[in-house]
């Protein structure tokens, strides 16, 4: 869990168009195993939190406010992650009433490193990705 939490802390305040929908291969692991990055929360209410505070694209300061609210430095922030069991919680609407984001399920199993993945014990985790339909 370390490393998870290390790879968190050194991501955290990365570009958000980093979400890497289109996952590369990863055969050192099972093959329904993905690796991408984005913004990814401890908790649904954590990400959820997040959602409410963003402010355009400048996800920085919403990320430090949920981390300073819940007295975790690294309880949301940007990183690379091999997971699995992805699936959709729901979608969340930001407070400006424009954004509309996804929170999703996902379940980490490892991360990226120097040397390939490195596998990590399985700990729930939540994404918050941009919606994928945009309402009128």
């Amino acid at each position: 869990m370390t490393g998870i939490r290390t790879l968190f802390a050194s991501a955290a305040l990365s570009a958000f168009g980093i979400l890497a929908l289109g996952a590369f291969a990863t055969p050192a692991l099972a093959d329904n195993v993905r690796v991408q990055s984005g913004l990814i929360c401890d908790t649904i209410e954590h990400a959820t939190r997040v959602s409410e505070l963003v402010e355009g694209n400048d996800f920085g300061q919403a990320i430090i406010a949920v981390n300073l609210e819940a007295a975790k430095p690294a309880a949301c922030g940007f990183m690379a992650v091999a997971y699995t069991d992805a699936e959709q919680t729901h979608d969340v609407r930001a407070e400006n009433g424009v954004q509309l984001f996804r929170i999703i399920r996902i379940t980490v199993v490892g991360v990226p490193g120097p040397n390939g993945l490195k596998k990590v014990a399985p700990v729930t985790r939540f994404v918050l990705a941009p919606a994928l339909s945009i309402e009128a």
